[in-house]
């Protein structure tokens, strides 16, 4: 297979190298051809200062064709308060989010007594904010943090389709950091904002540069955001991602294992000091997933939303004991029945409880006056003899 791939990618160079050839669209097959090759993944990311080098989250990202799960926990959160941990599990339909779950494990709770937890359930889409592990990874490509998170591949049909052949030129070849990569400079569509509907940052460039010795994977990610950013003032931004090093796992088969992420103004000036580094601590590609990877399960009694809002509300999920969905309310008045049906069960349940103890209170002298009774009834026995 190995051999068969080397023979690929020397077509694909010297199909690249030929005037006039479609260059974008070689470049871009080259590319998702790499792409495709990963099939399975189980990935631990860290996330570091890179001044620092102080550690600020840690990530699991477990990938099997169109699922993905990704876990992470907030280093920098003390442990007992809220936003420390998330777990999100996308199928090919719904996207499932856990939050404030420790995985060393989570006390009992009851509907509407969920100690922090939370969780939703919505449509799956691109813009998916919790799974931006492909992202880091430079697999996909997001202009901000709420913009969807697309292929190179999407990215350019999205791109042409609002701009026309314009929308991407190849720019030739570019050294980046010591590696001739082909650069590609793309318009991005634009951002639209879900709840409003409105579009920003339409015609920002996004420089993307490719190594054509690691299956022309992203090298370097240069996103110069245009319009009005979270500083409040207009103009141009830039933030990048690069690839320090990527792991050749055989068959042809790259992957990144160390990227660095910075923020510049349009004068080059650091709008934060703060930069960040991406590590991939272990790296299984390929292989058959642990049966932990995949095993994604809401906590029983856990009241779930289901997004997105529908004429001001949303159905309230509640989850039984297998994970699954037990019962499902919508209106003020279903909630108000939940409400008094868990308020009747944990009456019954507390009463319940207070005839135990008022029986094994009873129970307990006579069970006392019972011991002495045999056991002096023993000595005298042994007494007589």
């Amino acid at each position: 297979m190995h051999i068969s791939l080397v023979f690929v990618w020397s077509i694909i160079n010297v199909a690249l190298s030929v005037p006039g050839g479609d260059q974008v669209e070689k470049i871009v097959s080259a590319h998702e051809s790499s792409i495709g090759l990963i099939h399975t993944a189980d990935i631990h990311l860290e996330v570091r200062r890179r001044s620092s080098n102080e550690l600020i989250e840690t990530l699991r990202w477990s990938m099997d064709g169109p699922r993905e799960r990704i876990r992470s926990k907030n280093e920098t959160v003390p442990v007992g308060e809220l936003n420390r941990f998330s777990d999100c599990y996308m199928d090919t339909g719904q996207v499932y989010m856990l939050g404030d779950a420790d995985p060393q494990g989570t006390p009992a709770i009851r509907p509407f007594r969920s100690q922090g937890m939370y969780g939703w359930i919505k449509p799956r889409t691109r813009r998916l904010i919790n799974m931006r592990a492909s992202y880091w990874l430079l697999l996909k490509i997001s202009l901000v943090a709420e913009d969807e998170r697309r292929t190179l591949a999407e990215l350019v049909h999205d791109s042409q389709s609002a701009f026309g052949d314009a929308g991407v030129i190849f720019k030739g070849s570019h050294e980046v950091s010591g590696i001739d990569t082909v650069w590609l400079r793309i318009q991005h569509p634009g951002v639209m904002n879900e709840d409003t509907g409105k579009t920003s940052h339409r015609g920002s460039i996004i420089d993307i540069f490719l190594d054509p010795q690691r299956g022309y994977l992203a090298k370097r990610v240069e996103s110069h955001l245009q319009g009005t950013y979270e500083n409040g003032k207009t103009g141009p931004y830039e933030s990048n991602l690069e690839v320090q090093s990527f792991d050749d796992l055989g068959d042809g088969v790259y992957f990144p294992t160390a990227i660095v992420s910075e923020f510049l103004d349009m004068n080059k000036k650091r709008l934060s000091k703060v930069e960040y580094k991406y590590l991939v601590s272990q790296a299984s590609v390929n292989k058959p997933l642990p049966d932990d990877a995949m095993n994604f399960k809401f906590p029983e009694n856990l009241l779930v939303r289901q997004l997105p809002f529908a004429n001001g509300r949303y159905p309230l999920h509640l989850i039984g004991a297998n994970g699954q969905i037990v019962r499902t309310v919508s209106t003020s008045e279903e909630v108000q029945d939940l409400m008094e049906t868990v308020e009747n069960e944990e009456s019954t349940q507390a009463g319940l409880r207070n005839r135990i103890y008022v029986v094994c209170g009873l129970l307990l002298p006579i069970i006392a006056l019972t011991t002495v009774f045999i056991i002096r009834r023993q000595m005298r026995r042994s007494s007589e003899k």
